[in-house]
This record gives C-alpha cells, sequence and structure tokens, in this order.
C-alpha cells in the first residue's frame, strides 16, 4: 500500500491515476481489517487531496476510489479533525462543476451518511446545505 500511497501523490498523471484507481478496488475486495491504521489515513489523506486535483480525471477517479474507501473510515470519523477532513473535501466536491463529480461525491454522502450517521452530527447542517445545491444545480442543468 506504501507504493501505491506514494505514487498517488506522483506528478505523472498515469501513475497518480493508476495508483488511485488501485487503490478504490484494493478497498472493494479486502476487509478493512487487512489494512494498519497508517494505511488507512493516508490513504484518506491522498484521496481527499486529490479530490481538488486539477484535473477532471483525477478527480472522477479519486472520488469513485473514495467511495469504496469509505468503509475503512471506522476510526477516521472518531476523531474530530479526520471526520472535518474528510466530510470537507467531500463537500468541496459536490460543488463541481461537472455532474458526474457531484454525483460520485453524492454518492459518498450518502454512504458516509449511512455507515457513520452517528458521528455526522455537527455537519448536518453543512450536508444538507449541499445536497441542495447538488439539487438545485441539477435543476438548472435540466432546464438547459
Amino acid at each position: 500500500m506504501n507504493i501505491l500511497i506514494n505514487t498517488a501523490s506522483h506528478q505523472d498523471l498515469n501513475y497518480k491515476m493508476s495508483s488511485i484507481m488501485t487503490i478504490g478496488y484494493i478497498a472493494q475486495e479486502i476487509s478493512p481489517k487487512h489494512l494498519c491504521v497508517t494505511e488507512i489515513d493516508q490513504c484518506f489523506s491522498v484521496l481527499i487531496e486529490n479530490l481538488n486535483f486539477p484535473e477532471l480525471e483525477v478527480q472522477r477517479i479519486t472520488a469513485s476510489a473514495l467511495n469504496n474507501f469509505i468503509i475503512y473510515g471506522e476510526k477516521s470519523m472518531g476523531v474530530e479533525a479526520e471526520r472535518n477532513f474528510i466530510v470537507n473535501g467531500i463537500i468541496q466536491s459536490l460543488k463541481s462543476g461537472d455532474l458526474q463529480m457531484r454525483v460520485l461525491a453524492m454518492q459518498a454522502i450518502v454512504e458516509l451518511s449511512r455507515l457513520y450517521y452517528d458521528q455526522l452530527g455537527p455537519h448536518i447542517g453543512e450536508l444538507i446545505e449541499a445536497s441542495k445545491y447538488h439539487v438545485y444545480i441539477i435543476n438548472i442543468d435540466d432546464q438547459r
């Protein structure tokens, strides 16, 4: 995992996208108990950071991988600073001008809510506002 985490921060887009995609695939296939806490924390960090990468394709691949990785967040969601980092990263993605990116971000919010509802109390207002914004933008897109 360490190699994937490092190459997910690489400047070469092929390394970056391949590594992020692989992290997402690994998250689908193995149980969270098979990764140590440090690896999980580093994966969350690299995924959230890449949600804001300038290249849209990197953002989409990252959002998809993050949706697979959210199940690994039990410890992270219990720590306020880490929870804030994850939730704020996803909320920022929901404000994307790209419809596919907003849909992936909404899927992440739904998955977070499903798995960690009890820990999202401080973020409910932000999540509701972000969700309303998402619906508003979709309505505008539909009217065009």
